[in-house]
């Protein structure tokens, strides 16, 4: 950036103060920024080795190709809006993001791939992984959902239904401790919730804690927990 913007003046390139970019690009500029602190000696004792790859960078952080093929097919919605609709070479650049899109949709799972294609323009990218959490779990693909809602836990750690939705994909799993503790979690932001409720006494069941499980299914009924089916928790609940 230094070599193409001289003296870093705004308005010294147009180009590279208008480009948006994507997972990878972010990624390459982080490590040109790096290199360039590095070289003017302002990380002393900086571990080279430390640097995460973009694959590891990604896992850590959540960051997913449905986030890629999201991102690209928001740009598309974009484009075809004001301001942008009508500009020079308007739908050369609408073809283009769809044909990445469509590209980036084919890298997708079938699960993914049957969210994405049916999420309608305007909700985020966290809208997207809720919905693609909430299908593995229905298609019992436990250990991705609990992936999809760990993520969405660390970044909305307020919202007592992804601590919930978390839990039950634990219970899928036979992680009853980890499952305890997201319900506790989603009891202590909605208390009056009968759904964390019976999360926990499911979870203090799997653990062989009967009385503490009955106890907690008694409030869960008491806070109006209906008597449907739940494939999930009834084994755990019922013995």
């Amino acid at each position: 950036f230094a070599a193409e913007s001289p003296d870093s003046l705004t308005g010294s390139n147009l180009i590279l103060e208008h480009v948006h970019m994507n997972g990878l690009g972010h990624y390459l500029a982080a490590d040109e920024i790096l290199d360039a602190l590095q070289g003017g000696g302002l990380l002393p004792g900086f571990d080279a080795g430390r640097r995460l790859s973009f694959e590891e960078a990604c896992r850590r952080t959540g960051f997913s190709a449905l986030d890629e093929a999201y991102a690209s097919s928001f740009t598309e919605f974009m484009l075809q809006r004001w301001p942008f609709k009508g500009t020079y070479r308007n739908e050369d650049q609408i073809r283009f993001m769809r044909e990445r899109t469509r590209a980036e949709a084919e890298e997708l799972d079938p699960i993914e791939r049957a969210v994405f294609d049916a999420q309608p323009f305007g909700g985020t990218a966290l809208h997207l992984h809720h919905k693609v959490g909430v299908a593995y779990l229905e298609a019992g693909e436990y250990e991705k959902a609990e992936d999809e809602f760990r993520v969405l836990a660390d970044l909305l750690p307020f919202l007592p239904e992804v601590q919930t939705l978390r839990g039950r994909a634990l219970i899928g799993l036979g992680r009853y401790a980890e499952a305890e503790a997201a319900a506790r979690e989603a009891i202590h932001l909605s208390p009056e919730g009968p759904g964390p409720r019976a999360l926990l006494a499911a979870a203090l069941a799997g653990l062989g804690r009967r009385s503490e499980a009955g106890e907690a299914l008694g409030e869960a009924k008491r806070l109006g927990r209906t008597a449907e089916p739940d494939p999930l928790l009834d084994p755990l609940l019922e013995q």
